[in-house]
């Protein structure tokens, strides 16, 4: 998984300033949209997915308000790849700023994506038994109605500038692998899981009827 640090300039703010954007924050990120729409699978047999449209066209604007608050315009930093992030700008808490991020790898088909996708699912899995005291990997869990096969799993850290956690989800349609990251500075948080999945659906179903 993609992991970047986050820039953590809100650090000395005053408490008087959390007070007054944590009502706004939760209002803006308190909804959780349905998980739909389904993603068939895609073709395992025929034609492989020969282009991904552009990433960072794949949610509309409604959609990534309901993911991210105050977004930046999103950025692409790889090729296959877009970034929605918080607007670091604006004085709110740490808590209250989030990333989402996607990436999309293509194999030349669907038989050799879904070697790499297994070969991913275990590593999850290894990682799910190797946490310690300052990060916690949590073991992938199926997903279902989201492509051809997919999982989810998180990853939580704590320092001495508070926690983290990173909810992630990686699905596989036809030959194209997708990895999405949904990241806060909060702890364990069900909602983050949530949103990341279906902002996975948004995306999937973008790529599904883009090729």
């Amino acid at each position: 998984h993609l992991q970047h640090p986050r820039d953590r300039h809100h650090a000395h703010q005053r408490d008087a300033e959390r007070g007054r954007h944590a009502g706004a924050g939760a209002g803006a990120a308190a909804h959780t949209p349905p998980a739909t729409p389904v993603i068939p699978p895609g073709d395992d047999t025929g034609k492989a997915i020969s282009t991904v449209p552009d990433l960072c066209e794949t949610l509309t604007d409604e959609q990534v308000a309901q993911l991210v608050l105050n977004p930046h315009k999103p950025q692409s930093y790889l090729a296959g790849s877009c970034s929605w992030s918080s607007d670091i700008s604006i004085d709110v808490p740490d808590r209250l700023t989030m990333d989402l991020r996607v990436q999309v790898k293509l194999s030349p088909d669907a038989a050799e994506a879904a070697k790499t996708f297994g070969l991913s699912r275990e590593m999850a899995a290894r990682m799910s038994t190797s946490s310690y005291s300052e990060m916690v990997n949590w073991p992938p869990r199926p997903i279902t109605g989201l492509g051809n096969e997919a999982y989810a799993t998180d990853t939580g850290h704590r320092s001495i500038l508070g926690p983290s956690f990173t909810a992630n989800v990686t699905f596989r349609l036809s030959n194209a692998i997708v990895e999405v990251e949904y990241g806060r500075d909060v702890a364990e948080d069900s909602r983050m899981r949530e949103r990341a999945v279906q902002a996975a659906r948004w995306i999937g179903q973008a790529i599904a009827h883009g090729d």
